[in-house]
């Protein structure tokens, strides 16, 4: 789905993977790879039916499998393309990565077949505090907040847009996942700095993405700003279908103007001044 002025969102259900594409005249920035080759195939061919472009640049949020795992398949397609990350997210997935496959091997996880034929491809265009992409006519900044779900996470932001990519600092399909990677005492610091970067205003947004599973929930998303705009996206991925503008607790109980069905995820798109959020919910109602 669109969020802003060419920049696209795909959710995959493995993993509960967000992949953003980012347009400009001389191509592609894709945020993300999916969690293994075979995945990010899949993401390629999405990316060619949307039709923007080809890619000319990917960036790895972080190092763990379900964001850089499918490197591979964009060098597949373009030996030459660059791979940004922070350098300590090239260093983890240069040392740890490994580890991750024999994990996967290991595993009863439907997926371990096509993890463990995944060739890891290591960022080749690091830093380690900002960086500028020149897209033309815009610029992509990638931005080190600190640590926090890792040493390397890094944000990315789309300054013409106000469109800002928090990657796993912000976690929101689950509890924000703490590993032996991880830097709590430092996370909420990070995050400070996220909110803050490489746009005109303040976004009033704070996350990029939130899933409603239950009451709990359907009260926080009450509290985002007002809405100016709202869709669901359904299927095709990176596709919209423009929807009647109900309040956001109509999402989660049936309602005939809500293309809904048990079988399919929604996203309802929240526009403000500021900032872009997308909301989606895994519905039964039909």
């Amino acid at each position: 789905m669109d969020v802003a002025d060419r920049v696209w969102v795909a959710r995959y259900e493995w993993a509960d993977a967000n992949v953003t594409a980012i347009g400009s005249d001389r191509g592609l920035v894709v945020v993300d790879t999916h969690g293994s080759t075979a995945a990010g195939r899949s993401v390629l061919a999405d990316l060619d039916r949307l039709g923007a472009g080809p890619v000319v640049a990917v960036v790895n949020t972080h190092w763990h499998w379900d964001h850089s795992f499918g490197n591979a398949a964009f060098r597949e397609r373009d030996p030459a393309v660059p791979i940004h990350a922070h350098e300590d997210a090239a260093k983890m997935l240069a040392e740890q990565g490994e580890h991750m496959v024999s994990r996967f091997a290991e595993s009863d996880d439907p997926h371990r077949d096509e993890v463990a034929a995944t060739e890891l491809v290591i960022p080749d265009h690091t830093f380690s505090s900002t960086r500028s992409l020149d897209l033309g006519d815009r610029v992509v900044e990638l931005v080190f907040p600190g640590r926090g779900h890792t040493d390397g996470d890094l944000v990315v932001v789309v300054p013409d847009v106000g469109v800002v990519l928090g990657g796993d600092l912000i976690e929101e399909s689950a509890k924000p996942w703490i590993g032996l990677d991880s830097w709590p005492l430092e996370w909420h610091a990070s995050l400070d700095v996220l909110r803050s970067v490489g746009v005109a205003s303040p976004p009033t947004v704070e996350a990029a993405c939130l899933h409603l599973h239950d009451a709990a929930d359907v009260k926080m998303a009450a509290r985002l700003p007002s809405v100016w705009e709202r869709r669901c996206v359904t299927t095709p991925l990176w596709s919209t279908e423009v929807i009647p503008a109900n309040s956001v607790t109509t999402c989660t109980a049936p309602d005939s103007s809500l293309p809904v069905s048990s079988a399919r995820t929604i996203r309802v798109r929240f526009m403000t001044p500021d900032a872009a959020c997308i909301i989606s919910f895994s519905s039964t109602t039909t």
